[in-house]
């Protein structure tokens, strides 16, 4: 309904905001966070897509691109990461995979 689907694009604003900002490295499985190397992010978002989705660790499912096109797409616009990984962690939050899963 339209009313789970706000809840849950609200649940996800927040739950990532202090995923990204927490230190405990359960968000970033790569080195260097600020880091905006496409194979990097690809690993990252694969890492991702296994917590949020449950999908296996298979960089080769065509939704991996797309949330790698969403990162480079917020990053040029913004110029910051943090904001690029905001928008990926929303998207796969908010990605029918999730709440199905």
């Amino acid at each position: 309904s339209v009313l789970f689907m706000k809840f849950l694009d609200d649940a996800a604003v927040q739950t990532c905001l202090g995923w990204i900002a927490d230190t405990d490295g359960s968000f970033f499985e790569m080195e260097d966070p600020g880091s905006v190397d496409r194979d990097a992010v690809r690993e990252n978002i694969v890492g991702l897509r296994w917590q949020i989705q449950g999908r296996p660790r298979g960089a080769d499912d065509p939704l991996v691109d797309d949330y790698l096109d969403l990162f480079a797409t917020v990053y040029r616009r913004t110029g910051a990461p943090p904001d690029a990984w905001h928008a990926v962690c929303v998207g796969m939050f908010t990605h029918p995979d999730c709440f199905m899963y």
